[in-house]
């Protein structure tokens, strides 16, 4: 199934047919495939470097 949701374009549904794959099958010589495309649907993580290069609430808004 998530070879079809691949096919049409719809990322969310592929990666909630990985999921049920994995879940229900977590033995299969194709767990490992489908996890890895599972991680490459998945948002990337937060950034400590992104939320380092962002002033200071504080230091920009000081209390009178």
């Amino acid at each position: 199934m998530a070879e079809a949701w691949r096919a049409l374009g719809d990322p969310v549904r592929e990666a909630q047919a990985l999921k049920d794959f994995l879940q229900a099958h977590p033995d299969s010589l194709l767990a490992e495939s489908a996890g890895c495309r599972l991680k490459e649907l998945s948002p990337p993580a937060p950034s400590l470097s992104r939320r380092a290069n962002q002033p200071d609430f504080q230091a920009s808004h000081p209390i009178p």
